[in-house]
């Protein structure tokens, strides 16, 4: 799959980070692993360096399944919230675990939203100008403090 995408970055003009970023993604099972290519393609700076990983981490990639035996897709564990685990070197989705609200991507927001609480209607009306008002004279107030 990797190589199919280079080819099409070969044909389409793609900036060399975003083609990093999407091999990231790609390889996310499997850089864990083998963190010398995962060191190999953060630095990865022309097509032709993105190219060679690609070609190192397959390479790699067989290795670790004639390592492991055939990989037989009917007999697949799953684990306790009955996700199957596959292989690293499987090409696999990147699952977002709904049911992990510690690990998800809106924790953070979830963690804003339990720390700033709207207390009520008019508060929240504030506008983006009496917010700047409020943080200068905080900062006023914080350097007469401290002098």
């Amino acid at each position: 799959m990797a190589e199919e995408y280079i080819e099409i970055c070969k044909q389409v003009p793609t900036k060399n980070s975003y083609v990093r970023g999407h091999l990231f993604k790609l390889f996310r099972y499997s850089l864990p692993i083998h963190t010398d290519l995962r060191q190999q393609l953060a630095q990865a700076r022309t097509p032709e360096e993105v190219e060679k990983f690609v070609q190192d981490m397959k390479n790699r990639l067989i290795e670790d399944e004639e390592k492991a035996g055939k990989f037989d897709p009917e007999n697949v564990i799953v684990d306790e919230f009955g996700y199957r685990k596959y292989p690293h070197w499987i090409c696999q989705p990147a699952l977002r675990f709904e049911h992990d609200k510690e690990h998800s991507q809106s924790k953070r927001l979830l963690n804003e939203a339990k720390a700033n609480p709207v207390k009520n209607d008019e508060e929240s009306k504030k506008t983006v100008r009496e917010e700047g008002e409020e943080n200068e004279a905080n900062a006023k107030r914080q350097k007469v403090a401290a002098a």
